[in-house]
């Protein structure tokens, strides 16, 4: 068959025998013997073009697909000629580096998933995949005077400051008001208000929630915002000192009490039930102590040192006090107490449930969602009855008060003395489908 036939040339379309599209050498289907060539760029199927074959050069530098006969022209040796040692040397290494190229995924990971033969190649754009994975899609409930829901995917990772103001051009609001000046706006999500540079990952928003868009009101629309009467609040318990000496004193009180009943029974409600109780009172007296964060180190630090010291004033109490106790009150003569070797291996498990008790109070203070509450003071604001607001008239430009206020009712956002509007509407001679105020499509 003629090298210029388009059954043989490069730029056949048929399903190769090995390799792939990227430049890998196939093999003849016709006898294993047969090395065949490849051709140095595209070919032009037509009578009196250039070759589809440029002779016997091994390589192949056009993105064309290898047929089951090779490219079709000129081979570099014949049928019955088997391939020297140095070209199956050479064969072998231009498949390596092939094979190379197309798994890089700056040079083959751009072209599919599978080549022409189904051999695997790289993720294909592994950037935008992962880019789809800090996305997620939620509603919008836009606060305002015209109120409206939409459903927008949004970045995770951006900054509410940010995407406050990607939200709003998304919503069709205005970014700025008529002076210039830039017009805010504030997200509310999982209850509560996002700060400026939190963003929705942290807060953990997931596909379908709802989120709040509220913009800044216009000036002069009579919005008020009233900020909300917090209650006083002193810090947590251990803040003052007498908070604090109050604590030290129940956990003294807790380890004599333990000592008391150690005195008079060991069995096993005795020992570990107080023990426990015990490590768990002595990390919460060290949370209250340091104050700030409950995952500091240095609260599990002070509850295990504590811990130890009440564990052996109680057991001072039955070895000492309670023959003490005997000796002077009582006038017991020779009074004495437990061999102090036996009573710390009956009590041995007490130790080591005050221990897990040190350690569980602690993970329970980790686990807060927020620290303990700081002492703040709140300003009290002079509270505006929305009655007695007053906004400028956009016609007349004098002050509106509650009671001969008009609004307009096609939302424009201004207001209006009663006469002034009906004054304007009864003399206005323009089109009748706008405002006769604002110029407002009506209808």
């Amino acid at each position: 068959m003629p090298p210029w036939s388009p059954a043989s040339s490069c730029s056949s379309r048929r399903a190769p025998a090995t390799g792939c599209c990227t430049g890998r050498r196939a093999r003849s289907s016709t006898t294993p013997t047969t090395s065949t060539t490849r051709c140095r760029g595209p070919s032009i199927a037509s009578s009196g073009s250039r070759s589809s074959c440029a002779g016997s050069t091994p390589r192949c530098r056009g993105r064309t697909r290898a047929t089951r006969s090779g490219c079709g022209g000129s081979t570099s040796s014949s049928a019955s000629s088997a391939p020297s040692t140095r070209s199956r040397r050479n064969w072998r290494r231009r498949s390596r580096r092939s094979a190379d190229r197309s798994a890089s995924p700056g040079r083959g990971a751009h072209r599919g998933a599978l080549c022409c033969a189904g051999h695997p190649r790289g993720p294909m754009y592994p950037q935008a995949a992962s880019q789809q994975q800090q996305t997620v899609t939620v509603r919008v409930q836009v606060i305002d005077l015209d109120a409206f829901t939409l459903d927008l995917q949004v970045p995770t990772y951006l900054k509410a400051r940010d995407l406050t103001q990607r939200v709003a051009r998304d919503a069709g609001l205005r970014a700025h008001w008529d002076n210039g000046r830039r017009r805010l706006y504030w997200l509310r999500a999982r209850g509560r208000l996002l700060g400026d540079d939190e963003t929705l990952g942290d807060l953990g928003v997931i596909d379908g929630e709802l989120v709040y868009l509220l913009p800044e009101p216009p000036a002069g629309s009579g919005v008020v915002e009233q900020v909300p009467d917090y209650p006083e609040t002193r810090g947590y318990a251990g803040k003052g000192t007498l908070a604090l000496i109050g604590a030290l004193l129940m956990v003294l009180g807790w380890a004599v009490g333990w000592g008391l009943a150690l005195s008079i029974n060991r069995a096993a409600w005795t020992v570990w039930a107080p023990g426990l109780g015990l490590g768990l009172l002595s990390v919460g007296f060290a949370r209250h102590a340091w104050g700030g964060s409950g995952s500091q180190l240095r609260v599990l630090i002070t509850g295990m040192v504590l811990f130890p010291m009440l564990m052996v004033l109680a057991l001072l109490v039955p070895v000492l006090f309670i023959p003490l106790y005997d000796s002077v009150i009582n006038g017991v003569v020779g009074a004495s107490g437990p061999d102090p070797g036996r009573l710390f291996s009956e009590t041995v498990v007490g130790l080591l449930m005050g221990f897990a008790g040190v350690f569980l109070g602690w993970l329970a203070w980790w686990g807060a969602v927020e620290p303990l509450p700081r002492e703040r003071q709140v300003q009290q604001e002079v509270q505006m009855q929305a009655a007695a607001a007053v906004v400028p008239c956009g016609i007349c430009g004098g002050e509106v008060t509650a009671d001969v206020r008009w609004e307009c009712q096609y939302g424009c956002g201004r207001y209006f003395h009663v006469g002034c509007y009906k004054a304007r509407v009864a003399v206005y001679r323009g089109d009748a489908n706008r405002c006769a105020v604002c110029n407002a499509v009506v209808g």
